[in-house]
C-alpha cells in the first residue's frame, strides 16, 4: 500500500473518459481538481475517524528546547487537526528519555506532561524542562492538496525569488492565480522541494515567489496550494473510491434538479474503507499482566 496514485492530470483524463455523460465540457479543470481534493479529504476523515490511533499518515517533528523558559511550541503547519498529536517524547543526551502524558492545562503546575492550547503544545512548568534538549512530536498530517502541474522549472533564482517554467503544462483557460495565493514545488513523483510559497506576481512564464527556494531544482514542477503535490499521498488501494466520489459529483452537477444526487460515498464504500485501514496488528501494545492480585482492591 506504499505506492502513490497517478498524478492528477491522468486521473482527471480517465474520469472524463469513464463518466457516462456528454456534458463534461460544462465542468472546468479546476472544478474537477476540487472534486478530487474533496474526495481525498473525505477519505482521510473516514480513515482517521475509524482508526485514530493507527500509524497512518504520521510524521515526526523535532523541536529544540531553549532552556527552562521555553514551554510552548507551535503545532506543525500540516497537522491534520489540533487533536491529532499521537505522542510527545522528550530527548536527553541524544536519546528518547520519556513519553509525556497529556494533561489538562489547569494542572500544568502540578503534573509533568503537555497540553494542547489553541495552536501550541505547552509543557508543564516543572523542573524537568531544564534537562531536555529536544521534543519529538508524532502527529497525523493533513494530506497535501492535489494539483495540476502548472509548469516545469527551467531556471530558479533564489535571490530574487523568480522561478521560470517551460509553459507546456500551464492551464490557461482558467486563472490559477485567481484561485490560489500559495504554491509548492515538487519533483516528478510529487515530493515537495518547496512549500508555503507566496505568489507575488506571475508574468509570462515567470513566477515571483516569497519563500525558501533553496531545495528547488531544474526539472521540478510548480503546483497549486501551500502544501501541494501532483500525486495524492493516499495508498493506491484508495483510487477506486476517489473515482467513485468524483463521478457522483459530476453526475450530481449535470443532472441538477432532474435526479437527486446520490451520497458521494455509499455506506458500503465507507465500510470498505474502514475495513481497509482497520487496526489488524496482533502484537500487544503493553506487556500482559498475569498478576490479578490488584483486582481485589
Amino acid at each position: 500500500m506504499s505506492t502513490t496514485l497517478r498524478r492528477l492530470e491522468l486521473l482527471v483524463t480517465e474520469v472524463r473518459e469513464s463518466s457516462d455523460t456528454k456534458d463534461l465540457n460544462s465542468i472546468g479543470p479546476y472544478e474537477l481538481m476540487r472534486y478530487f481534493n474533496d474526495a481525498q479529504k473525505t477519505i482521510q476523515k473516514i480513515i482517521f475517524a475509524s482508526n485514530p490511533s493507527a500509524d497512518i499518515f504520521v510524521k515526526q517533528a523535532n523541536y529544540p528546547v531553549q532552556g527552562s523558559s521555553q514551554v510552548a511550541f507551535d503545532l506543525p503547519e500540516d497537522i491534520y487537526a489540533h487533536s491529532s498529536v499521537s505522542n510527545v517524547n522528550t530527548v536527553k543526551d541524544g536519546s528518547i528519555a520519556q513519553t509525556l502524558t497529556r494533561v489538562a492545562y489547569r494542572e500544568k503546575q502540578t503534573l509533568w506532561g503537555y497540553s494542547i492550547l489553541d495552536k501550541q503544545i505547552v509543557l508543564t512548568s516543572a523542573p524537568q524542562i531544564s534537562t531536555i534538549s529536544n521534543l519529538l512530536v508524532n502527529y497525523v498530517y493533513k494530506l497535501p492538496t492535489m494539483s495540476y502541474r502548472l509548469g516545469k522549472v527551467t531556471s530558479v533564482d533564489t535571490l530574487t525569488g523568480i522561478v521560470t517554467v517551460d509553459g507546456a503544462s500551464i492551464i490557461t483557460d482558467e486563472g490559477f492565480s485567481e484561485r490560489y495565493d500559495s504554491y509548492s514545488i515538487v519533483d516528478s513523483k510529487g515530493i515537495q522541494s518547496a512549500s508555503y510559497l507566496e505568489l507575488d506576481d506571475f508574468s509570462g512564464l515567470d513566477f515571483l515567489f516569497t519563500g525558501d527556494l533553496s531545495e528547488v531544482s531544474v526539472g521540478d514542477y510548480v503546483v497549486c496550494g501551500e502544501n501541494g503535490t501532483s500525486h495524492s499521498k493516499l495508498p493506491e488501494a484508495c483510487e477506486p473510491y476517489l473515482f467513485s466520489y468524483v463521478q457522483k459529483r459530476i453526475l450530481g452537477k449535470i443532472a441538477s434538479g432532474e435526479v437527486a444526487m446520490e451520497a458521494a460515498f455509499s455506506q458500503q464504500d465507507r465500510q470498505d474503507l474502514e475495513d481497509l485501514f482497520a487496526d489488524t496488528v496482533k502484537d500487544a501494545l503493553y506487556p500482559v499482566s498475569s498478576d490479578t492480585y490488584y483486582l481485589g482492591y
